[in-house]
């Protein structure tokens, strides 16, 4: 981390960093919060996420404590919670849910705002079906805000982990035991070329991420917005 800079934490404002997990002053002392944490966190203040007076509705995957109680704070937000291990979560209600099949409680265009970090890569199944099925519940003019590990340009995207016959293959293919995927390039092109959205990566510059204690360049996350009307041709 660049010494002239003097770092702080936008969630609770602390300026102390320790090394976590082989990486430099990286977690926040007094709240615990981790690189993409303090991104998520930034890039939602900036979507207007903690602003009051206009009812939205979130979905929130494998919802962190540290954000999600910042969510619900905002009593303008109906928020809901979700992931296949309800089990894992004595801290708050979430809907058990499997995607992109149980996704079909909701209504077209219900959400104003979809939220997953390093979620997508844990699901088995062809992430197009999962993105077709984020697309059909976003409402018009809302936005997917998400994270996966890379995506790495240089390659194209990898499925199937689901299908290999132990944790020690998916470890050596995919980096991590409960991995099903490793993201490419035809992900962004996927995103980009989708009709009625737009695809963005988040705008937070180097500097700023400095600031919150993030190394440059790292922990890019992706916003996927939906028109306020379909494009016509």
């Amino acid at each position: 981390m660049n010494q002239d800079i003097k770092t702080k934490c936008p969630i609770c404002e602390g300026e102390t960093f320790v090394d976590f997990n082989g990486r430099i002053n990286v977690k926040c002392v007094s709240c615990s919060s981790l690189e993409r944490h303090r991104i998520a966190f930034q890039i939602y203040k900036n979507e207007g996420l903690f602003e009051e007076g206009r009812r939205r509705y979130v979905l929130h995957l494998a919802p962190e404590r540290i954000l999600s109680e910042k969510l619900m704070a905002n009593r303008d937000l109906s928020y809901f919670g979700s992931d296949p291990r309800t089990e894992s979560y004595n801290w708050m209600r979430l809907l058990k849910l499997y995607l992109p099949n149980d996704f079909k409680i909701f209504d077209d265009n219900y959400f104003d705002f979809i939220l997953h970090n390093h979620v997508m890569e844990h699901i088995p199944g062809s992430y197009i079906d999962h993105l077709h099925e984020f697309q059909r519940i976003l409402a018009p003019g809302g936005a997917m805000i998400f994270s996966i590990p890379g995506p790495s340009m240089s390659k194209l995207t990898e499925e199937g982990g689901e299908h290999l016959s132990s944790p020690e293959e998916r470890l050596a293919k995919f980096g991590q035991v409960d991995h099903f995927k490793q993201f490419g390039r035809d992900l962004v092109d996927f995103l980009e070329a989708s009709d009625g959205m737009r695809f963005q990566f988040d705008q937070l510059t180097d500097i700023e991420r400095v600031r919150m204690s993030i190394p440059k360049g790292s922990n890019r996350f992706l916003i996927w917005r939906k028109n306020q009307r379909r494009q016509e041709n």
